[in-house]
């Protein structure tokens, strides 16, 4: 019953586990360029006209990008940047700035071109968004759109906006969330548990070669401490699979190696796990954890079950709680 609850509540987090990811603003770029690539038809003729952002640099970034991606490509005929640049001076609109329907129309017939190219980059309070239109000249609909959301710690971005207003609003939060968006996490861990079992004995029979497995009835119990270190490979935002390597101390040593895939959920600052596995020569394993974050890393508490008969062994079972500070490493 309890293991058939455990599992319930791990699915039901599971349901969270497909939603949508955060790029990084150069996979953004390439990504929404591509898009554009594969629903314009071959030899179209396009202008990439602007990119609103609060910055100036970022725009003539993100747009320069643009553009040698789809001119080393060749399946578009794009509009060499000094013709753009020419219209821009003659009218007086900004890289960075918001140029209307009308007036994007009205620059993309006079440069002859099929579509334009535009965009922008906007704040929601909790992440930055990017999008990437492609405007058809003949009645100045969207073709193709590309929208993605940036990810908070994104070093190239918080370059470009650091002397910007929005982007110092925007610092608190990449601060906050900095410790949610690691590939790795690593962990040393103390804990205390017991070990529930029965005493195996095995004879082997030197004229029959038969060997008798003989389980004593009375159920034992071990008191351990363990210790050991903990590595975490978050996959996915909300899935990663987790190493326990250490070691229980009790009447006798016991070697720990559970290998555990768990769903993530964070939560504020919180964070809840729950996961299933197996522990190298034990058995089935189930774990839950909670932790907070407390400085760069995670301080968590976790308990983990093992039970041997999962798999058909005596019934033994272990039950541990253990405690770390994980530490994030490599930034997504």
């Amino acid at each position: 019953m309890k293991k058939t609850l455990f599992l319930g509540i791990m699915f039901i987090i599971g349901g969270f586990a497909y939603s949508q990811q955060t790029v990084s603003l150069e996979n953004a770029i390439q990504s929404a360029a591509k898009s554009i690539e594969d629903e314009l038809p071959e030899k179209t003729k396009v202008a990439v006209l602007n990119f609103n952002t609060p910055s100036d640099d970022l725009s003539m970034y993100v747009l320069d990008e643009i553009m040698d991606i789809l001119v080393n490509h060749k399946k578009l005929e794009v509009v060499e940047r000094s013709r753009v640049d020419a219209i821009r001076a003659e009218r007086g609109y900004q890289l960075s700035g918001e140029v209307d329907d009308k007036e994007i129309q009205s620059i993309g017939n006079q440069l002859g071109a099929a579509f334009v190219i535009t965009g922008s980059l906007s704040y929601s309070g909790t992440a930055y968004r990017f999008r990437l239109y492609a405007i058809d000249m003949k009645n100045a609909v969207r073709e193709s759109s590309s929208s993605y959301s940036i990810r908070n710690n994104d070093q190239q971005l918080a370059y470009f906006l650091s002397g910007s207003g929005e982007a110092k609003q925007a610092s608190q939060p990449r601060d906050i969330d900095a410790w949610k968006n690691k590939w790795f996490y690593l962990a040393p861990i103390i804990g205390f548990g017991s070990y529930t079992y029965h005493f195996v004995t095995k004879t082997t029979y030197p004229y029959s070669g038969d060997t008798v497995r003989e389980v004593d009835p009375n159920l034992r119990e071990m008191q351990i401490f363990a210790v050991g270190v903990q590595g975490q490979l978050q996959i996915f935002k909300y899935f990663a699979f987790e190493v326990n390597a250490g070691v229980g101390i009790g009447d006798s040593s016991i070697p720990l190696f559970p290998l555990v895939a768990e769903l993530t959920l964070p939560i504020g600052k919180i964070e809840l796990n729950a996961g299933i596995g197996y522990t190298i020569g034990a058995g089935l394993t189930l774990e839950a954890s909670i932790g907070a974050n407390i400085g760069p890393g995670i301080l968590f508490a976790e308990y983990i079950y093992v039970d041997t008969a999962a798999i058909g062994e005596s019934d033994s079972t272990a039950n541990l709680v253990i405690f770390g500070y994980k530490f994030g490493l490599g930034n997504k």
